[in-house]
């Protein structure tokens, strides 16, 4: 990585943009719910990148928010993670306009990046950090999925959905078999 910043990926996730990821994120800032609006971002998320996926993981007092990376790359892993986990917390407080919400805690599976440099990232994501963990996941809790959003507008959400349908059955039928060579060469590199 040439950049000179140990937390290089959990910075530029902070500085959210929230047209970067087009209508995804604008349906999900539309959403009734927090937790309508991460299911929107599940379902849609081929729309807005390939550097892996999210699971959502329902339990009996939340969801897990589980990362899977297609990378292979150890440092572009971890910075790849740590800055889509800033993202979809600057994302949760931009959609509940509370600037203190925060998940219940996160889990990363690589190492911690240092002392000082986890203590920076617990003070933004105002949770407890766990380290070393079998996967790269953050756990939302029920209360929280349930907070209604100030955006919500239902003739406008529906708008919203019916074009990410239309793009997302766009996205596939593209998926030719030149598609999927350059989807193989992009995993190669």
């Amino acid at each position: 990585l040439a950049s000179e910043d140990p937390l290089f990926g959990f910075h530029i996730g902070q500085q959210l943009m929230i047209a970067r990821y087009g209508l995804v994120s604008h349906a999900m800032i539309g959403s009734a719910t927090l937790d309508d609006a991460f299911k929107l971002m599940v379902q849609y998320q081929e729309l807005v990148g390939n550097m892996g996926h999210i699971e959502r993981l329902q339990t009996a007092d939340g969801c897990w928010l589980v990362w899977q990376l297609t990378h292979e790359n150890p440092v572009l892993r971890r910075h790849i993670t740590e800055n889509i986990f800033s993202m979809l917390l600057q994302v949760l407080r931009l959609a509940t306009g509370n600037p203190q919400s925060a998940p219940t805690c996160i889990e990363f599976n690589h190492a911690s990046p240092g002392s000082l440099q986890q203590q920076e990232m617990e003070r933004f994501f105002l949770c407890p950090l766990r380290f070393d963990a079998p996967g790269h996941r953050m756990f939302l809790p029920g209360a929280l999925l349930q907070t209604v959003l100030n955006s919500f507008e239902q003739s406008f959400s529906r708008q919203l959905e019916s074009e990410l349908v239309r793009q997302l059955r766009a996205l596939h039928e593209q998926d030719t078999l030149s598609g999927r060579v350059r989807h193989q060469l992009r995993l190669a590199m």
